[in-house]
Formats: C-alpha cells, sequence, structure tokens
C-alpha cells in the first residue's frame, strides 16, 4: 500500500477533482475587482492608465494582473466573444480559475515531494476558506499563488546558487512583487540567504538586480507617470492618523475573525513554521520567516475587511514548505489527513456562519460583518456577481449599459461620490467623475484628514472632503474654501494632470513626495 500511494499520482485525482468542484461553485467577483475593470476600460480606449478620466490616479494595487487581465480583453475585443457586455467578468473569471488549476497542478505533480504530501496539501488548500474564496474574487490572489509555486518551487528544489538559477528566482521574486509589492516581505528572507549561502557573492547581487528589473521598470514609471512610487490606495489606508496599538487590535480581530471561520487556514500557517524551525533546514527557515514578516505586517496594518484574503498566500508557502518533509509511515499520514479533514469541517459544526443555507435571506446584509466589520466578501456578492448566478441566466447587472465607452470630454463634469468605488465606478462609465469617500480613487481626498477619528472600518476609511472640492471637480476651477487647502490642490495638480513631460511637474512631484507641502492640511 505505501508503495501505491508513493507511486500512483492517480490516487491525487479524485481530490483534485473536488478542488475543481469547489473552485467553480465558489467563483465570484469583489467589488474591489471593478476597480480594475474601469482602468482596463480607460486605457482600452486611448483614456490613459486612470480610474477617472483626465486624472493620473493608481487606484489597482496588482500591475501584472492588470496587465493580464488587459490582454484578455484585448483577445476578446478583437476575435470577439460571446459574453456581450460582460467581457470583463468572465475574462477575469475564466483566467482566475484556469490560473488556480494550473497552479494546484504544479503543486501536485511537481512541488510536492511524494503523492502523499500533494494529498495532505490538496486537502488542506481545498479546505480552506480563504484559500478558496480567493482562487478567484477577481483580485491577483491566484495569479500570487501561481508565483509563489514557481519560486518556491524551484527555491526549495535541488539546484543550488547557480547564477541562472538565481536569476531565475529573482525575476518569479519581481514578478510577485509586480502583482502585489507587499510580498517583498514573503521573498526577501529567502533571497537574501541566497545571497548569503552564495560563493560570489557580488555575482549573486548582481544576478538578483538584474532579475529585479520588472519591478524596478514599473516604479520608475509610476513614479513618472502618477507621480508617486505607490498606489493612491496606499496612500489612503496609511494616512490616517489611527494610533498603531489601535490598527494592531483591529489585526487581532482579523487573525481571529479567521481562526474562528477558516481555522485549518492559520492552524497550517503556523504549524509550517513551527516545523521549519524545529527542522532547522536554512531553507525552510528563510521560508517561516518571510511567513512571520508577513503575519505581522497584517497585524500592523489593521488586517483587512475581506475574511481570509491576506492568509492565502502564506498558506500557499506553507503548504509548500510542509510538502518537502517526509511521511515514511502510513500510520502517520493517516492520522494527518484526518486532523486535516476535522480541522477543515469544525467550522461548519461550531459556526452557523458556514452551513450552506447562511446568508440565502438577505434581508439584511449585516448577517455578514462580525462585530468588528470584517465580512465575508463571497457570500456579501454570491448573488450579484457569483459564477453560478450569471450560469443560472442572471447576468452580473454590474456593468456599463452602454455598447461604447465613450468620452464627452466637456465642461461641466457630472461628479458623483460613492462608498463602494468598484461596482458604482464601473456602471457610471468615463462621464462620471467618481469621488469615494475612503479615497482611493481621489489624490487629494486620499491625503486629507479622516473625518472622525473615532468611526471607521477597516479598510474604509472617511476623509475629509473640502468644502468647494465637488464644485472644484464640476467646473475645472479652483473652487475650493480653505485656501491652504485650494493651494495645495494647485500643487497637486500640476502632478496628477499637468503635461508629462513638464519640468514643473517633476519638481513638484519631489516637493509633494518629500512632504514640502504637507502643512497645508494638517489640520
Amino acid at each position: 500500500m505505501k508503495l501505491l500511494i508513493n507511486k500512483s499520482k492517480f490516487l491525487i485525482l479524485p481530490l483534485f477533482g473536488l478542488y475543481v468542484i469547489i473552485l467553480v461553485r465558489t467563483a465570484w467577483v469583489s467589488d474591489d475587482g471593478f476597480i480594475t475593470f474601469r482602468s482596463i476600460e480607460n486605457v482600452f480606449h486611448g483614456y490613459g492608465l486612470v480610474f477617472n478620466v483626465g486624472e493620473r490616479v493608481q487606484t489597482f494595487t496588482h500591475p501584472l494582473w492588470l496587465f493580464l487581465q488587459y490582454l484578455t480583453y484585448l483577445i476578446t475585443q478583437y476575435l470577439g466573444s460571446p459574453f456581450g457586455l460582460n467581457k470583463l467578468y468572465f475574462g477575469n473569471i475564466i483566467i482566475s480559475v484556469s490560473i488556480s488549476i494550473v497552479a494546484i497542478s504544479l503543486y501536485s505533480f511537481k512541488v510536492a515531494r511524494s503523492t502523499q504530501l500533494a494529498v495532505l496539501g490538496l486537502g488542506i488548500l481545498t479546505l480552506s476558506k480563504g484559500y478558496m474564496d480567493y482562487s478567484t474574487s477577481g483580485l491577483e490572489n491566484p495569479l500570487s499563488h501561481f508565483l509563489a509555486l514557481c519560486f518556491f518551487g524551484l527555491y526549495l528544489s535541488k539546484a543550488r546558487n547557480h547564477l541562472q538559477h538565481i536569476t531565475a528566482l529573482s525575476i518569479l521574486a519581481s514578478l510577485a512583487m509586480l502583482n502585489r509589492l507587499d510580498t517583498i516581505l514573503l521573498y526577501g528572507p529567502a533571497l537574501a540567504l541566497i545571497v548569503w549561502q552564495s560563493s560570489s557573492k557580488p555575482k549573486a547581487i548582481y544576478s538578483i538586480l538584474i532579475g529585479l528589473l520588472p519591478i524596478a521598470l514599473w516604479e520608475i514609471f509610476s513614479l513618472f507617470y502618477y507621480g508617486t512610487l505607490f498606489p493612491n490606495t496606499a496612500v489612503a489606508k496609511l494616512n490616517t492618523g489611527i494610533e498603531s496599538i489601535t490598527l494592531f487590535r483591529q489585526g487581532v480581530y482579523y487573525f481571529l475573525n479567521s481562526l474562528r471561520l477558516d481555522s485549518i487556514t492559520l492552524v497550517f500557517i503556523t504549524l509550517s513554521i513551527v516545523l521549519a524551525l524545529i527542522s532547522r533546514d536554512v531553507r525552510r527557515i528563510s521560508l517561516a520567516v518571510g511567513i512571520s514578516f508577513y503575519l505581522f505586517y497584517i497585524l500592523y496594518i489593521g488586517g483587512d475587511f475581506m475574511s481570509g484574503r491576506y492568509f492565502s498566500l502564506p498558506l500557499i508557502i506553507g503548504v509548500i514548505s510542509l510538502s518537502t518533509f517526509d511521511i515514511k509511515r502510513p500510520i502517520i499520514y493517516a492520522s494527518i489527513f484526518f486532523f486535516i479533514v476535522v480541522i477543515g469541517l469544525l467550522p461548519f459544526i461550531l459556526t452557523i456562519e458556514r452551513r450552506p443555507t447562511y446568508g440565502l435571506n438577505r434581508e439584511n446584509n449585516l448577517v455578514f460583518f462580525d462585530n468588528h466589520k470584517i465580512a465575508d466578501e463571497r457570500l456579501v456578492h454570491r448573488d450579484r456577481t457569483g459564477l453560478l448566478t450569471a450560469i443560472e441566466g442572471n447576468s452580473p447587472r454590474v456593468v456599463y449599459s452602454q455598447d461604447d465607452w465613450l468620452l464627452s470630454g466637456s465642461f461641466p463634469i457630472n461628479v458623483h461620490i460613492v462608498g463602494a468605488m468598484g461596482i458604482n465606478g464601473y456602471r457610471d462609465g468615463p462621464n462620471i467623475h467618481v469621488v469615494d469617500v475612503n479615497g482611493l480613487a481621489d489624490p487629494l481626498v486620499a491625503r486629507m484628514p479622516l473625518n472622525n477619528l473615532e468611526r471607521w472600518r477597516i479598510g474604509h476609511f472617511h476623509h475629509i472632503i473640502p468644502d468647494g472640492y465637488i464644485d472644484t471637480l464640476s467646473s475645472g476651477i479652483n473652487m475650493i474654501k480653505d485656501p491652504n487647502i485650494a493651494l495645495y490642490y494647485d500643487k497637486l495638480s500640476i502632478a496628477f494632470k499637468g503635461p508629462l513631460w513638464n519640468w514643473n511637474r517633476f519638481v513638484e512631484i519631489w516637493y509633494l513626495n518629500t512632504g514640502k507641502y504637507n502643512y497645508l492640511i494638517e489640520k
């Protein structure tokens, strides 16, 4: 029996099939996914890689994921597709499901050291709510999972520190950071260990720098085009004035939320760290250090409003690490598999929110939020943007209602103030200038203080919208009542709206990024 388990890859197929079924049945697109859709429409129609036409603001955090979606959109536009106005929606679902299946195939048949370990890893991932929910969702997670499997699978392989090997790893890490910049915390320790172990450290550093060119080139472009190194969303979410200890406490609630609804995820992330440290294998330890850095980062920023989203990537890396351990005794293998099943199914028994019938009565959407405003986002949106809903004939009514994404380009501009800006912004189309109360899409609002430091939801920080600002956007004339804020907006407009190659713009970008004008908007 032991020989059969180790040699027959066919034993993976039933669990692999279950994974695919659950993946398709739970496929959906989040509200945040539609934020990227609006930018894709704008760049495709020649209005720039922007959210609001005429204002260079980066509202997406995943350039590589956007490029992949844009490429798919180009193909469907020029070759034709049966999806009508839902091209971006269905294209996103197809990409997400396809990459997720490729990733799990790569794990099962290449990365896992044995069939035993592949089955255990597949069990963990299939029973993880966080991993499955965000293997679609319209966000960058599936591509992050795939790149992590490529990087850490190669990193833990027998190849050791050849320059081509180092360059390949560095390129993969660079692409992962281009997909989401904060993943540098997960890849940094591994890259540092590669340099430390190399017999020629200068050559190793040179190889890594060559591999990091993709993210370096994007940051250069971002500074030139958007005037900042970081997305506007980061500015809005980090510029809050909320005390670090308060955010840290919210981060703890985020962990507890996941532990309650999705116990298997944090249990096996923790287990991967502990076993790596016990093993004393420096490569496994570097993975554990990266995961630990990332978990602390999640605590530091207060977690997220999407339950489990930030844990899917450290989980797949933890599973990769666990898949390098040998299990020689069938009784141990059977015990671990039983433990996985029990931990994975426990939330269905202990928490009403995980039961299949939960949420079918949608009279009150607050049932999808816990006491700390952390939401089961897939349940919130499944009836509008779930794949099963679309397949059943209820096509998602969250699209721009016209065939052509055409800009009239005249003043006054119609300005729409929104809360959640993804579906609302995409539905409004290019002739509506969308201002969200959280400042995610607006360069001035993102830099303003919060309305109330005592009332906020993680990921949704309501910033002050200055008096006269909406009239300013509508008319194109600075009508902001506060003279200091008005002056700040004039400087900001040069960077975000002025001619790209104007020397004065480069000067203002420097001043804005070094904080020269911050005194103008401080309370």
